[in-house]
């Protein structure tokens, strides 16, 4: 388990889930973020974040749309890369 971390998103285009995807889960690219937990699926990393967990089972976000802006030392960082595959 870890604490929050601020990323900052670098890639809002074409989510995998468009059609599914709520206009209030969508992010913006050059919008900060607060990650709130983690997911890794097939060797991708992903995201939950706190500004986007409006409803139960809320979206997930890939890893590599983002970049780590803090770093705080009660975070448990072990595979918190963004550097999965894809995007």
């Amino acid at each position: 388990m870890y604490i929050s971390m601020k990323v900052l998103c670098i890639n809002n285009s074409n989510p995998e889930d468009k059609t599914e995807l709520r206009p209030e889960s969508w992010i913006w690219e050059g919008e900060i973020y607060t990650v709130s937990g983690k997911h890794r699926e097939n060797g991708t990393l992903y995201y939950y974040l706190e500004e986007r967990s409006f409803f139960t089972n809320g979206p997930v976000y890939k890893a590599s749309r983002f970049m780590r802006l803090s770093k705080d030392p009660l975070i448990n960082t072990e595979n918190m890369d963004t550097q999965s595959s894809g995007t």
